[in-house]
Formats: structure tokens, C-alpha cells, sequence
């Protein structure tokens, strides 16, 4: 199989001869290339789907903006998906949940239940490991009334400085005009 095949995949920015992958939906891969032999090798496997006590997306390959390695104190980090994006700490062999969020459906529901919050009138979550334990709790969720939007040709992302990144079309009769937003990390 050819890693590059996938449609979600990202090199590591500090050590090009590590790729992470997905293979298939709900999972990833860590692969060690050796370019000089045109070979690779796998170093580990996870299946993320569900992990943050099912806040973690089932299906990896919906998200528009693929895999990101991230780097933030010196720390590892694998950044999935948009509008919010879900990050996880990569450490010592170790994949641990600290930020999930999503709008509407399934998700939004199962973060509610674990907040103890009623989910009428909310657009949306997002949950961020605030003691650093990979599992949510109610005081660790935000929620919000009013969307983030997702119009087709929008894009979000974390940054090098781990600062969420938005940019979206908003179409105006005068042509096209963007909006940016830069939100930078906090806790």
C-alpha cells in the first residue's frame, strides 16, 4: 500500500521520515519512511474514532482539512479535522484526547450528557482537557448558540503557534470578501 495515497496524511515538521496516515476511517497510522530504500515501515496504530469518551469523530475522512502535526511547547500534537478541530498529545507512545468539538448531531448530544446540560438552543461544543486526563468532565465543555460557519469555501486550521485559524468566504454582491479569525490558546 502507498501512504500517499491516503486523503488524510501529514509529515512530521521536525522529523520528515515520520508520516502519520489513515488507512481507513477512525484510525491512524505512524509510519517510519526510509527514502534512501524506498521502504516504510509502521510504528504505531490507533483507532481515534471514540476516544474522548465517544467526542472523537467516527469518521475521520469527512473533515475537509485532513491532519496537521502541530508542535506547541515542545510537545506533539495531531490536529483532525475543522470548524473546530479535534486535537490529541502524541507522547512517549502514548495518543491522549485534549480538545474535541463539533456542531449539531450525534456529538454535540453525547457532549451534552456528559456535561449534565440540556442541548436545546445550542449550536455547538467544545471540550478541552483542562487537568489533562484525556477524559471529559463537565466543568471542561464550552457551548455555543450560534455556529461556526461552514460555508464550501472556508477553511480552519491550528496554526505553528497552536492559534485557531479561520478564514471564510462571505460572498458579498460586491465579490468575494474574507473573514479571518485568529483565536490563540489559553489554559
Amino acid at each position: 500500500s502507498d501512504v500517499c495515497s491516503s486523503d488524510l496524511a501529514a509529515v512530521d515538521p521536525r522529523d520528515p521520515r515520520q508520516v502519520w496516515y489513515s488507512p481507513t476511517p477512525g484510525y491512524l497510522v505512524l509510519a517510519a519512511i526510509d527514502y534512501k530504500r524506498g521502504t516504510w515501515a509502521v510504528r504505531e496504530t490507533w483507532h481515534v474514532a471514540g476516544m474522548a469518551n465517544g467526542l472523537f469523530p467516527p469518521w475521520l475522512g469527512d473533515y475537509t482539512q485532513g491532519l496537521a502535526v502541530r508542535y506547541h511547547e515542545g510537545r506533539q500534537y495531531l490536529v483532525f479535522g475543522t470548524a473546530p478541530p479535534n486535537v490529541a498529545l502524541h507522547e512517549n507512545g502514548k495518543l491522549q484526547p485534549v480538545v474535541a468539538g463539533d456542531q449539531g448531531g450525534d456529538a454535540l448530544k453525547r457532549a451534552a450528557v456528559l456535561a449534565g446540560q440540556t442541548p436545546a438552543g445550542v449550536a455547538g461544543y467544545l471540550w478541552t482537557d483542562r487537568n489533562r486526563d484525556g477524559t471529559p468532565q463537565a466543568g471542561e465543555f464550552e457551548f455555543f448558540t450560534k455556529p461556526m460557519p461552514r460555508a464550501p469555501k472556508q477553511q480552519a486550521t491550528v496554526g505553528p503557534d497552536f492559534a485557531l485559524l479561520n478564514a471564510r468566504s462571505l460572498g458579498t454582491p460586491e465579490g468575494d470578501a474574507v473573514c479571518l479569525m485568529r483565536l490563540a490558546p489559553r489554559g
